[in-house]
């Protein structure tokens, strides 16, 4: 919970510029993977990609915070044993998008415009007894953001990767 609230802290105050390179999907998520394992024991996390790792131009380190962040709101919300699945997939225009599905309680529609805002937390979340300050999805929200994706719907979406020819 400290970590998730000096990281957002940070990021709003001064964000240090972004390391955007060519990395493939596998260059970041078995380590986001291991990180939640970690964390949770005994919860199993299924990863389904395609064949052919993705690539995409984004920042590595501040991909695998933004999909640690999914990860812990997955297996801190949804019961065990139940399942977490990270699903990678090209999306029609070419990008990469990256999902966390989990059985968790879900959110009302309601809550969904103001769930990634800094220091919310759903009603559900309030009434359960786990522990949290609502910055972990605001954190993840803006890094994807800052990577020129978007992140909404326990989603990242990221830009499709363009080798540009020099002249």
């Amino acid at each position: 919970m400290v970590e998730s609230l000096l990281a957002l802290a940070a990021a709003e105050q001064s964000p240090a510029p972004a390391i955007r390179r060519p990395i493939t999907t596998v260059d970041v998520i078995p380590a986001a993977i291991e990180r939640a394992a970690l964390a949770f024991p005994g919860r199993h996390i299924t990863l389904e990609q395609p064949p052919e790792p993705r690539l995409v131009l984004a920042d590595a380190a501040r991909l695998r915070r933004a999909l640690g962040a999914l990860l812990d709101n997955a297996l801190t919300y949804s019961a065990a044993p139940s399942p977490v699945v990270l699903r990678v997939e090209a999306t029609a225009d070419g990008g990469t998008a990256i999902h966390v599905i989990d059985q968790g309680p879900g959110i009302p529609s309601e809550e969904h415009g103001r769930i990634f805002e800094r220091l919310q937390r759903g009603r559900a979340a309030l009434r359960s007894d786990h522990r949290g300050a609502g910055a972990g999805l605001a954190l993840c929200r803006r890094l994807v953001e800052e990577e020129g994706g978007r992140g909404m719907d326990f989603s990242a979406m990221l830009p499709r990767f363009e080798k540009r020819h020099r002249s």
